[in-house]
């Protein structure tokens, strides 16, 4: 009432204006910046009337009043005055229009301030960025000068990105709907692609592995539609975003058709081949199931993993004739089977039958035994043999040679290095569809993802650098203390970790692990009632670190 009154008897024109703008600031749920017009017409008059003259004239009225009510004379008296002293003060009120134009706009938006938040409504230049950007995305130009956007803001119409800075440190997309998940993740790889950077993908979500090729996308030309990214499966995405890049695309799997696109060029994996013993034992025991091995057994089925790993190792036959070396794994673990026991002599080295797996000579390799640690061996060994007689299983072998020798031999299919895939900036799927595979599925992303470990570990020993990014689709397969270890390698040799789940335990745990979770849609009860979400393209960007954020708006697609 204070303010009321003295508006009235000092500044009555503002009190007016201020009366106008407060109910449309209310009503419309403009931004602030709306009050630039208004405050802006007031300064062009000021400056046009003479700054001087301005505040003389605003300050007229309210000079009147003072004199009336501090002159001579009984103090009743001028008070019963006073009504007849303010409406004759009006006639001054044109000269104060420039700077109450001011005034109440610095008071309205002084109140929008102070007062209850309330979303504001997006105007015409938010409508137009909008419309801009959704522009941008249709063309697949995802690429930030630091990182990828994957959506936008719900007040202010801007992206939503990640830097790499950020991503180094891991994230986490997750949600309650996989495929919407999975279609956010893919933002971010796209993006990657752009930058050309190296990119590895382990897709181990279901229904993701199409025949339709990269033609079912609508875009013109090699430009990526990314709006519909998931119509032709996810391989088919990627293969036009590497086609539209000139990416090099590698990919481990089943491969679907292409309807006249470049389609990506079958590879084998078989990170074991040629590695030391001991490395080699580390990568199995990372790939295989221990969750029904008996914490004190493990140690000893270790050991003697790295044992036959050291036998086969030893065995005489040119590399390129060899049987894979999770098939002669799967062979001499299986119960029944002569393997090593761990301390043994060294037997003598046998020779390699070209395509054939070895028979080793009675005694040469003691079997491990009948007690505790052979039973749970069996178990093991029935883990490799289901691998080895996978579809997916078969891929992991050396290349074959066929055709002409010399300069024009050609290859049937292409060998896997990571190490060479981060050399060369290469893009490589795994496609592992766990619904179509099962367990198979998870041991051989578990067995890629320790591979890249153990690179990215060399590599920060070396204190060498790569320009990475690493995407574990449906990372709940993956042990969480590997995927841990994979994430802290980030920071120190410029790899970006993207993990992706809809499974509610899985976000729970990993959360804590990374410094970006990215959340599509309602969020997973594990991750708490604090993350926003309730509609399906709703978005919540969480990232932790020195400069910490909160952003939440809709998806990008």
């Amino acid at each position: 009432m204070a303010v009321v009154v003295g508006l009235v008897l000092v500044a009555p024109l503002t009190l007016l204006l201020l009366s106008l703008l407060a109910p449309v600031a209310r009503l419309s749920r403009w931004r602030p910046l709306w009050l630039a017009l208004p405050a802006g017409a007031g300064l062009v008059m000021a400056l046009s009337a003479g700054l001087g003259a301005a505040v003389a004239g605003y300050a007229a009225a309210g000079a009147e009043v003072t004199r009336h009510l501090t002159a001579p004379g009984p103090v009743l008296a001028r008070l019963a005055a006073l009504p007849a002293t303010v409406a004759s003060a009006f006639r001054l009120l044109p000269p104060q229009l420039p700077l109450a134009l001011i005034v109440a706009a610095a008071l309205t938006w002084l109140w929008q301030a102070v007062g209850p938040a309330r979303p504001y409504r997006p105007g015409a230049l938010i409508a137009a960025r909008r419309v801009y950007l959704t522009a941008l995305l249709r063309r697949g130009e995802l690429a930030t000068a630091d990182g990828g956007w994957v959506g936008l803001t719900a007040d202010t119409g801007r992206r939503i990105a990640i830097s790499w800075r950020e991503a180094e440190r891991g994230v986490l997309c997750t949600g309650q709907d996989a495929p919407a998940v999975t279609a956010t993740s893919v933002e971010l790889v796209i993006a990657a692609i752009q930058h050309r950077k190296a990119v590895v993908i382990v897709d181990l979500g279901a229904g993701t592995d199409t025949s339709a090729g990269p033609a079912a996308f609508a875009g013109r030309g090699d430009e990526l539609e990314c709006s519909q990214i998931m119509r032709g499966g996810l391989a088919a995405g990627i293969a036009v975003a590497c086609a539209s890049s000139s990416a090099p695309l590698l990919r481990f799997g089943r491969s679907g058709g292409s309807r006249g696109r470049p389609e990506p060029l079958p590879g084998v994996y078989d990170p074991l081949a040629g590695l030391p013993a001991d490395r080699a034992a580390e990568l199995v025991v990372a790939m295989l199931d221990w969750s029904a091995v008996p914490q004190e057994r493990q140690a000893s089925c270790a050991e003697y993993l790295r044992a036959v790993l050291l036998v086969i190792a030893d065995a005489e036959g040119p590399a390129d004739q060899r049987p894979p070396v999770i098939e002669q794994l799967a062979r001499l673990v299986s119960p029944g089977a002569p393997a090593p026991r761990p301390g043994a002599p060294r037997p003598r080295r046998p020779a390699f039958a070209p395509g054939a797996v070895p028979a080793f000579a009675p005694g040469a390799v003691p079997a491990l035994g009948t007690g505790a640690d052979g039973s749970v061996m069996a178990s093991l060994a029935a883990q490799l043999a289901r691998l080895s007689t996978n579809a997916l299983g078969g891929q992991l072998r050396r290349p074959r040679q066929h055709g002409r020798t010399g300069p024009w031999q050609a290859a049937e299919d292409v060998p896997i290095s990571l190490g060479q895939v981060l050399a060369d900036r290469t893009v490589t799927l795994f496609t592992l569809n766990r619904q179509l595979h099962g367990p198979a599925a998870a041991m051989i992303a578990r067995l890629a993802v320790a591979d890249l470990t153990r690179i990215l570990a060399d590599l920060a020993q070396s204190q060498v650098r790569t320009d990475c990014l690493v995407w574990i689709n449906g990372c709940e397969a993956v042990g969480r203390r590997q995927l841990a270890d994979l994430v802290a390698l980030g920071p120190a040799t410029g790899t970006a970790v993207l993990m992706s789940t809809a499974a509610d335990a899985a976000a729970g745990r990993l959360a804590a692990d990374v410094g970006t979770v990215l959340v599509r849609g309602p969020a997973p009860p594990s991750l708490g009632t604090e993350q926003p979400g309730l509609a399906a393209d709703a978005l919540c960007l969480h990232a932790r670190g020195p400069r910490e954020r909160v952003v939440t708006g809709r998806a990008a697609r």
